[in-house]
């Protein structure tokens, strides 16, 4: 049935701290998860496959020179953007240019 709340409270504030203390858990848990997957990427070579196909494609005659500069400058735009807007805490030793938002 239904949990009811006896008169003494003791039970109700034991539901509470059992809630708490799995919250923190997860939430910790998910935390050094999301470290360790940051680390991994960092730590990982650098990806030349995609390269590899882009200059093999423009040398093959399917995609102009044109083409691979845009997508060239495109990926450098949003790498920049996203360098500009990061937040402090996720990358050490870094001042954002752009202000962050303020408290909502």
């Amino acid at each position: 049935g239904s949990v009811t709340s006896s008169g003494t409270g003791t039970s109700s504030s034991w539901f509470r701290n059992a809630v708490s203390t799995i919250l923190n858990s997860a939430a910790k848990s998910q935390e050094d998860k999301a470290s360790a997957e940051r680390t991994e990427e960092r730590s990982g070579p650098p990806k030349r496959f995609p390269g590899i196909i882009a200059l093999s494609l423009l040398g093959m005659g399917f995609v102009s020179p044109v083409q691979v500069l845009w997508v060239v400058f495109i990926s450098g735009y949003l790498i920049a953007l996203g360098m500009l807007s990061s937040s402090p805490k996720s990358v050490e030793n870094f001042k954002p240019m752009m202000p962050n938002l303020p408290p909502q």
